[in-house]
């Protein structure tokens, strides 16, 4: 949104009209801050908090390198078994 947009605007308005721009704006915000809430309710139901993410993220950076490092011994084994 611009502002200036809004100071021209109302620049030749009466102030009831002034005030019922207001307060279509103030509802407006108030359904987008309500939906971002209710987006941010279901991301933390569906996601879990910030500790539970940096959990996760920590387990499949362990389990990345445990495998990579399994697939490397196993190379390493199978090169002993033919020697």
């Amino acid at each position: 949104m611009n502002p200036k947009l809004y100071q021209e605007a109302v620049k030749n308005r009466s102030a009831g009209t002034i005030a019922n721009i207001a307060i279509t704006m103030l509802h407006q915000f108030d359904v987008m801050i309500t939906g971002l809430i209710e987006a941010q309710k279901q991301n933390f139901i569906n996601e879990g908090g910030i500790k539970e993410q940096m959990f996760r993220a920590r387990l499949q950076q362990r389990d990345k390198g445990n495998s990579s490092s399994r697939s490397s011994q196993s190379t390493r084994s199978e090169k002993d078994n033919k020697s």
